[in-house]
Order: C-alpha cells, then structure tokens, then sequence
C-alpha cells in the first residue's frame, strides 16, 4: 500500500522569522517523511504545497522517495528546486506527499502518479478502487490516466461543482 504524508499550517504569524522557521521545520519534517515512508510504495513519489493565495505547486516522479529528495539543481523539476519555490513564499499552508505503490497504472506514466490534480481538487490516495471505470463511464469525463485513484478526484470535483462548493456527507 501507498504512504502518504501531510502537514497543515495555519495563520497567526505575523513576524517574518518566526514564518520562516515554520517553514523550515515543515520543509525538515516532510523530507524526512517521505524518506521513511519509503518502504509504503517505492514505484513513484509526489508533493503538492498549497499557498493561502490558493496558488499550488507540485512535482511527481516514477522513482523511490530516497531517490526524489536528493535531487539537487536549480530547476523546478527537482526537489531542490522545489524546495526554493517554497522558500520564495510566506503563505504556505498544506504540504502533502505521496509515495506510491502501483496497483493500476504504470509509475512510468506521471499522470498515474501522486498528488493528483483535477481542477482546483488535490489529491492522494491508499488502496484500490474495483469500480474506478465504472465511475468513469457514469461521470462521463475523460481520464488523465490509467490510475483508480483519480476517480476519487473527478468525483469530488463533481460534486463540488469545480471545487466551488464546500463538499458535504450529503453529497
């Protein structure tokens, strides 16, 4: 089974070392997660920081964790790179991470890979949908990839009407 990691970050920080060592300890604290959570799901790892601006930020790759936070350069395609897009903002507010195990389809195709974005829904997921063409078919949408996963994000951005409305148990 997949691992999926998350931290939340919430307002009431005004000073801006205070705001800077916040998102220090949580860039630490992720790292070090997705290098322990590792051994959950090794095919393909993913990261998604959202911003109180409502701005996003992901990178996903087929390869382990332990291989994904040592990519070091100055390209956004790299953790580090990354990394420094978070450092350039002081509103981070939701870091996610996923490393992942495959069950339908291929780590080699990111669009299968973890976080899973589908309008302004974001996304990870643990297990295995048996319904996901199902879903698909009843949903009428066309897939991004071959993953059961994001049946989960089309359905949300459905019933949310684009992410607009507040999900809620009677949906």
């Amino acid at each position: 089974m997949c691992g999926i990691i998350g931290a939340m970050l919430f307002e009431g920080i005004e000073d801006k070392v205070m705001l800077n060592m916040r998102t220090e300890a949580v860039i630490y604290l992720m790292t070090e997660l997705l290098y322990m959570t590792h051994t959950r799901g090794k095919d393909a790892t993913g990261i998604a920081a959202l911003f109180a601006d409502s701005n996003y930020c992901g990178l996903k790759m087929g390869i382990p964790s332990s291989e994904f936070i040592v990519r070091f350069g100055e390209k956004e395609t790299d953790y580090d790179g990354f990394i420094k897009i978070i450092r350039k903002k002081d509103d981070l507010r939701v870091f996610l991470g996923h490393c992942r195990k495959t069950s339908v389809g291929l780590a080699e195709d990111n669009a299968n890979n973890h976080p899973i974005k589908i309008g302004s829904i974001i996304g990870v997921h643990n297990g295995t949908l048996d319904n996901h063409d199902v879903v698909f078919e009843k949903l009428k949408c066309e897939r991004d990839g071959d993953v059961d996963s994001e049946a989960i994000m089309r359905l949300l951005y459905f019933y949310t009407k684009g992410g607009k409305e507040p999900f809620t148990p009677a949906m």
